[in-house]
């Protein structure tokens, strides 16, 4: 029942450390529609503040800044094989494509 905007900010800083000035939509995705009515709210995060990190006691993450051009090529690369994060690095490239 959570608001998918603040949870994201929420889980952003929890897991990353990180706060941004603003938030982008940029949809929703239905990972598994056949059989699952799970949906996942994307969101571009910009003009990030680092802080600390807030994990739970079983969460272990280690955060790698790396440049969006980078993240692309590495998606057509095959080297990111996770379809979420696949859509999101795609779906924010094409975003900041058609900004310019």
């Amino acid at each position: 029942g959570e608001d998918p905007l603040e949870a994201g900010k929420r889980e952003l800083k929890e897991e990353t450390g990180a706060i941004a000035q603003e938030y982008i939509s940029l949809g929703k995705l239905y990972p598994t529609p056949g059989y699952c009515d799970e949906v996942i709210h994307m969101y571009i995060a910009t003009d990030l503040t680092q802080g600390e990190q807030h994990l739970d006691y079983d969460e272990f993450v280690n955060t790698l800044k790396i440049p969006l051009s980078k993240a692309v090529d590495m998606v057509m690369a095959g080297e990111i094989k996770d379809s979420k994060t696949q859509t999101i690095i795609l779906k924010a490239d094409k975003y900041f494509e058609r900004q310019k």
